[in-house]
């Protein structure tokens, strides 16, 4: 008689072994927090915090101690509204980064990036929660922010291009 693969492998078939939790990761237990402000005192400088505009909240209603808390989606919309002449903001000019050190542009390009991420967030949250009418106007306005921020991005790549380009010619003329 011929045994068949399917009778056979289950029993061929290797223990499989319990579910642990490695012993480098010492806070594996760890509860998340119940709410934004025990996230913030806990945590208060959490890399993914950047990524949330912060506004000071008293602790209690009598109490003076303030804490910073993110801003939710719908109270930064007066943020993402505000007209696009109003000055809040322009692109970097590549005459005004050239005086910038390195570490400055650097710093420059993480604080674009966080923006850009910002705007994006809010579009998509808005878009997940089906406020289209809110979302289409938003839209117009995180477009023209963002398109800034790009500039301004790609004129810090080119700064540091320029300064790339000058430290090899400078080492081509040493030799």
């Amino acid at each position: 008689s011929s045994r068949s693969f399917a009778t056979s492998a289950p029993l061929s078939a290797a223990p499989i072994p319990p579910r642990t939790v490695p012993t480098s990761q010492h806070k594996a237990g760890t509860r998340p927090p119940r709410n934004l402000v025990e996230q913030v005192t806990k945590y208060p400088r959490h890399p993914l915090n950047a990524f949330f505009h912060f506004q000071e909240q008293p602790v209690s209603p009598d109490s003076k101690e303030k804490i910073a808390v993110p801003t939710t989606v719908v109270e930064g919309l007066d943020l993402s509204l505000r007209p696009q002449g109003d000055g809040s903001s322009r692109s970097w000019r590549a005459s005004e980064m050239r005086r910038k050190s390195s570490l400055e542009l650097h710093q420059l390009w993480y604080v674009c990036a966080m923006e850009r991420n910002r705007l994006a967030t809010k579009i998509a949250e808005y878009t997940r929660l089906e406020a289209g009418n809110i979302a289409k106007g938003m839209a117009e306005s995180v477009i023209g922010r963002a398109a800034k921020l790009r500039k301004s991005q790609g004129r810090i790549k080119l700064v540091l291009n320029e300064r790339r380009l000058a430290l090899l010619e400078a080492q081509n003329l040493a030799r």
